[in-house]
């Protein structure tokens, strides 16, 4: 065996896995981006679910207006955002904000966690 042919199959099998790499990421991109719409309508039906079982008047109206309007909002922002552009937000919002975004990882990995138990 020479070299040459050695060069051929390496450099084929990195194009092989490479290949593999970029499905695998579209895929990937693909199901995050269904799983954002979903996850967006089930928001707005819960929104839908304290708007229609809320008191129409008094503090607890307000506050369950305020919770609606804000479930709506992430909603329509779930259901229109791509999951590329998702994670771009994300990554400037932690590079922000790195030591509040390092804390709530910890209690969130906390709280996963003790619910394994």
């Amino acid at each position: 065996m020479n070299a040459h042919t050695s060069d051929d199959k390496t450099v084929g099998t990195v194009a092989t896995v490479t290949a593999a790499a970029q499905e695998l990421g579209t895929t990937t991109a693909t199901k995050a981006n269904e799983a954002a719409t979903v996850v967006g309508e089930k928001i707005g039906s819960l929104a839908t679910v304290i708007r229609e079982n809320a008191p129409r008047e008094g503090a607890v109206a307000t506050a369950a207006s305020t919770v609606v309007d804000g479930l709506e909002s992430a909603s329509a922002y779930l259901r229109e955002k791509k999951f590329d552009a998702l994670a771009q937000e994300v990554t400037n919002l932690v590079r922000s904000y790195p030591v509040q975004s390092l804390l709530i990882g910890v209690g969130l990995g906390y709280l996963l966690a003790r619910r394994s138990r």
